[in-house]
């Protein structure tokens, strides 16, 4: 009796799904503290302010990782809004508010992609 003759027809694809869901998680999640990474060493310092904060429903080590809304203002040009997101510490909740500033670093290539530094 071969294993496949037993195995619900369902088997296989949720196996598949368990494996490729996490493993699809952890590199978006990697890539995006690469880039972090990237922007906190080559990017533009600036400005901004927190327009407006939300979940995204993410923990990594049970720290919530949030999605900003912000207002840069750049060393030349004029303000814009962009978003990004950022795992942060629960005790670091009350000083990104909104209303409040915060140092940033701009890609030169895209200043729309920015890395928050608190």
């Amino acid at each position: 009796m071969s294993i496949l003759n037993w195995l619900p027809w369902y088997t296989v694809p949720l196996a598949l799904l368990g494996f490729a869901l996490p493993a699809f998680l952890l590199f978006k999640q990697l890539s995006n503290a690469s880039e972090r990474s990237r922007l906190l060493k080559v990017g533009v310092a600036a400005q901004a302010e927190i327009v407006r904060l939300w979940e995204t429903g993410v923990q990594i080590n049970n720290q919530p990782q949030v999605g900003f809304e912000l207002r840069v203002t750049p060393p030349s040009g004029p303000p814009y809004v962009t978003q990004t997101t950022m795992v942060i510490s629960t005790l670091q909740i009350p000083r990104v508010q909104p209303g409040a500033r915060v140092d940033v670093r701009l890609d030169p290539q895209q200043p729309t992609k920015v890395a928050i530094i608190l």
